[in-house]
């Protein structure tokens, strides 16, 4: 996956496990968060739980704003 290499630095930036950068990766595709659990393999219920831990962590209350904060974190972060 394109996205793999963007891991790193969310989790360095926000303390994102590797399960909670997986997914928000996947949700700044637009992807829904049904659909990002399916491909990640894990429960909807699962998913729910660990996006409400990426918001805490990123500062976030919504998919938009998170959306922001990732792009900002993956596209000024050094290579």
């Amino acid at each position: 996956m394109i996205l793999d290499r963007h891991i790193t630095p969310l989790q360095i930036q926000y303390g994102l496990t590797p399960a909670e950068s997986r997914l928000a990766l996947r949700l700044i595709t637009s992807e829904p968060l049904r659909s990002a659990a399916a491909a990640l393999d894990i429960s909807y219920e699962t998913a729910g739980r660990t996006l409400k831990k990426v918001f805490v962590k990123t500062r976030t209350s919504c998919q938009a704003e998170l959306v922001v904060v990732i792009l900002c974190a993956t596209v000024f972060a050094p290579t």
